[in-house]
């Protein structure tokens, strides 16, 4: 049995199915169960009548329910909203009122603040919070013949994140690329860590159930502990292996990791962050004969764009880890190229975005048309050798750390909101393109004992965990350029300085 994600329909029903298809922080599902889950949801759907368009929000950690209601979503052409559970609910209901959505299925087992008329709770109990809300007033959003699939929030540079719209027919040729390229079967079972709000979460978990494979969904909790996490990888075969390069670095010392302990690991798919080579040549020397690629792509673009199968011999002839070559049906275009060949990435192809929810300005500056072809201005800058695509960093102040990406206004925007702080500029410490650190310069309006932990204090509940900066630091004067803007490699000298 599978879910076909073109037709939106589960299809080979009486093939396998007692076979795993999800296993949950919670709960495991055979085919046959996930399937029977997702009439349920789907049935509740259709009796509220919500029409299609209508974005829906899915609130929850790694819960094998998560994949079902995102697929009772899709058959339906609801556009879901994934958002995780650890994240603050003021960043919830900052998306509740942008989207207009009234729908929350809320699958967290715990109660939860928010500004939605209807909740669905983790045994599909329908919540009214208002009795005389009308469904016809619901706003549907996106194309009848062509809808929103769903929306990923990501950091904005204004302090307020901005929506990636993707349409079901973007992501379908991501899948239709994987099923092409990727060498990947229907007896593979899937290693799944990624957020559900993190669009690499969205990498394989479509694919999977659309080849009826098996998906291993990894909570938090679970991935801190390295020698459970390994033993669980063990038990279920996990055969692929899907995460950021900094998701693996933290299991190298543990002896658990490596092909004898986990011989069912043949293939690692890494995605989110420049891939450092001593990962590459750890894998190798822990796992024989394993497959490992290096992918692509910001959300804008449909989770990955580009891929390339990495050994330590082609990063010998490199000199460093590259990003690979375009998708068959897409292609790279280089603009604003300096004397050194380095240019800003442009992706152009269907698998590119719509644009950002209610950000006409904002998508006009970075989508465009060439050649008659959606792209994407990425502000990601590379250049090529040996005809093949080299990372070179951005051209803006967002960056990417363990794979979150993350705008530094947005910290900034939230610090500068507290009494205390007269302005704060956050930079960004990097070794070999790899974002290692967040810092934060603060100007203060007044003395402040224990600045760190205070500031983190606060910030705690208005920005997720990982975009508080790790470290703190007063400043009475900022250093100014020759334009009388702040200099922020100055800022990075004086911390370092220290």
């Amino acid at each position: 049995m599978r879910f076909d994600i073109f037709s939106k329909q589960f299809v080979d029903i009486e093939l396998e199915p007692n076979k795993l298809a999800v296993v949950g922080s919670d709960q495991e599902l055979t085919w046959m169960q996930f399937r029977e889950q997702f009439e349920i949801a789907r049935s509740i759907l259709v009796e509220q009548q919500i029409p299609a368009g209508h974005p829906v929000i899915i609130y929850g950690h790694k819960e094998a329910n998560f994949m079902v209601w995102e697929t009772a979503l899709t058959a339906l052409s609801l556009p879901f909203i994934p958002f995780d559970s650890q994240y603050p609910t003021t960043r919830l209901n900052q998306i509740i009122e942008e989207t207009e959505s009234h729908v929350i299925i809320n699958i967290s087992g715990k109660s939860i603040e928010h500004k939605a008329n209807f909740e669905i709770d983790n045994k599909f109990k329908i919540i009214i919070k208002n009795e005389e809300f009308d469904v016809n007033r619901l706003v549907s959003y996106g194309d009848v013949a062509d809808p929103l699939l769903y929306m990923i929030f990501t950091s904005g540079s204004t302090g307020k994140p901005k929506g990636v719209m993707v349409n079901h027919s973007n992501y379908c040729e991501l899948i239709k690329w994987m099923e092409s390229d990727y060498g990947f079967y229907k007896d593979d079972v899937f290693m799944n860590q990624a957020v559900f709000s993190f669009d690499l979460s969205l990498y394989d978990c479509f694919f999977a159930l659309h080849i009826g494979a098996t998906l291993l969904t990894i909570d938090k909790e679970l991935a801190k502990d390295s020698e459970q996490f390994l033993l669980h990888l063990k038990r279920y075969n996990c055969s692929v292996w899907t995460s950021t390069p900094s998701a693996a670095f933290i299991h190298f010392q543990n002896p658990l990791f490596s092909s004898n302990e986990i011989p069912s690991l043949r293939t690692f798919l890494f995605i989110g962050e420049a891939l450092p080579e001593r990962t590459v040549t750890t894998i190798e020397q822990k796992f024989k004969n394993c497959n490992i690629f290096n992918a692509y792509g910001p959300t804008e673009a449909s989770v990955a764009t580009t891929i390339c199968k990495i050994s330590s011999d082609e990063i010998a002839d490199l000199q460093e880890v590259p990003i690979g070559k375009s998708k068959p049906d897409g292609r790279i275009e280089l603009i604003n190229i300096d004397e050194n060949g380095v240019g800003e990435i442009v992706i152009v192809g269907n698998h590119v975005a719509m644009g950002y929810f209610k950000n006409e300005e904002l998508t006009g500056a970075k989508f465009i048309e060439i050649d008659g072809e959606r792209a994407f201005k990425t502000g990601d800058l590379a250049c090529y050798k040996n005809n093949t695509l080299l990372f070179r960093g951005r051209n803006d102040d967002q960056i990417k750390l363990r794979g979150y990406r993350i705008e530094l206004g947005e910290i900034s925007s939230k610090l500068n909101t507290l009494s205390y702080i007269k302005h704060s500029e956050t930079i960004a410490l990097s070794r070999k393109n790899v974002v290692k650190k967040i810092v934060a310069f603060v100007e203060l309006n007044e003395s402040v004992e224990n600045i760190r932990v205070k500031i983190a204090d606060d910030l705690d509940g208005k920005l997720p965990d990982y975009m508080i900066p790790s470290d703190f630091r007063s400043i009475e004067e900022w250093p100014l350029n020759a334009n009388l803007k702040i200099e922020r490699k100055e800022l990075q000298r004086l911390y370092l300085k220290r």
